[in-house]
């Protein structure tokens, strides 16, 4: 589908906010600050949950006491946001991740260990402020994707894998009214993506639970992503219609000779029949790298020299407001796929052109 963009609430500035809650599954944080003496808000977010110690607590419990390996399943994540007034604008430092891990753990020197576990981290700045008469936001994003497995026995070493992808992104967004019922919004954005797999093995030396580390990095694969897009809404005063109209540019490059270009433009309509009725429609066409049926690093860059899946987009749909209290929004859509490239690690699939025959193979 197409790309979604997701928006963090603005921070409030009267006085301290907070929340906590706990249920069966999950314990949560909330706190927002405002310091009005320097126009810094700071806020903190986090979520763990507890359900996987007591499934832990129990399973260790039937291994009884002589057992040398725990059960593990831990899972967290955070949110950290720092905003600052600084001139005419706004800078914001925005942190997030999460983290999940679950397998069993030596509790002794001549235990095993074998742990998988999946996480992420985002450290995102930018800074919003007013030109020319609209406002322009600056933003840089660095950010990191793991996959790890972990196998070690305190009587004979092992080795961790880890598949990582590190992600560098810069963005600049414009957005004014040009003139009255017209405006526009634009953008671009680059992402530098690096894939490296990391093997460490274990080889024991001396007593249980003592060992030589080797460790070595394997870069597989540099990816650069670029975009350039601009959106225009024309909703001229006095008319119950309302256009919005877009075009983006993508480029994606693989390093090793895969480059591939595309252009996406789109378009959406509404049209409104009084205060209460309106109809809306859009068709939009889009592009993305190849997908997986488990999510890891490195796939959608790797995967490119198989070429880019491409969907074309149809939507319509109506609105009513106070249909006896109630607004209701009913919408449907159809979304013929007219490449699609998918892997599976069970064996090969086929990339499907229009018609259904195959076109590539890929593993």
């Amino acid at each position: 589908g197409g790309a979604v963009e997701g928006r963090i609430t603005r921070p409030r500035e009267d006085r301290v906010h907070g929340s906590a809650y706990a249920d069966f599954i999950n314990a949560g944080l909330f706190i927002e600050y405002p310091f009005q003496s320097t126009g810094t808000n700071v806020s903190v977010a986090g979520r763990i949950s507890y359900t996987p110690w007591f499934i832990a607590l129990a399973a260790n419990g039937f291994q009884g006491a002589g057992a040398d390996s725990k059960v593990v399943l831990d899972f967290y994540d955070y949110q950290a946001r720092v905003e600052q007034t600084l001139g005419p604008g706004k800078l914001r430092l925005f942190a997030f991740g999460s983290s999940d891990t679950f397998g069993v753990a030596a509790t002794e020197d001549t235990g095993a260990t074998a742990l998988q576990s999946v996480l992420f981290h985002r450290v995102d700045l930018r800074y919003r402020h007013p030109l020319l008469g609209g406002e322009l936001e600056e933003a840089v994003t660095v950010g990191l994707d793991r996959f790890a497995l972990s196998a070690l026995d305190g009587l004979e070493g092992g080795n961790t894998i880890d598949v990582d992808q590190r992600n560098v992104t810069a963005r600049l967004g414009y957005e004014r009214v040009l003139r009255e019922g017209l405006s526009l919004r634009s953008g671009l954005d680059v992402e530098s993506k690096r894939a490296i797999i990391a093997n460490t093995v274990f080889t024991r030396s001396g007593p249980p639970g003592s060992f030589l580390e080797a460790r070595a990095e394997l870069p597989v694969a540099l990816a650069t992503f670029s975009g350039l897009w601009g959106e225009a809404t024309w909703r001229p005063q006095g008319t119950p219609w309302t256009v919005v109209g877009g075009l983006r540019l993508d480029n994606y490059h693989l390093n090793g000779g895969v480059n591939a270009f595309v252009a996406e433009p789109r378009v959406s309509v509404r049209r409104a029949f009084g205060d209460s009725l309106a109809l809306k429609g859009g068709v939009g066409l889009f592009h993305q790298p190849p997908t997986t049926l488990i999510s890891l690093p490195i796939v959608d860059i790797a995967a490119l020299g198989l070429g880019l899946q491409r969907v074309l987009q149809v939507s319509g749909g109506v609105e009513y407001r106070n249909l006896a209290g109630f607004d209701v929004s009913l919408d449907g859509y159809v979304n013929p796929m007219l490449r699609t490239v998918e892997l599976t690690p069970f064996g090969e699939e086929d990339t499907s052109e229009p018609g259904g025959g195959p076109s590539r193979s890929a593993t």
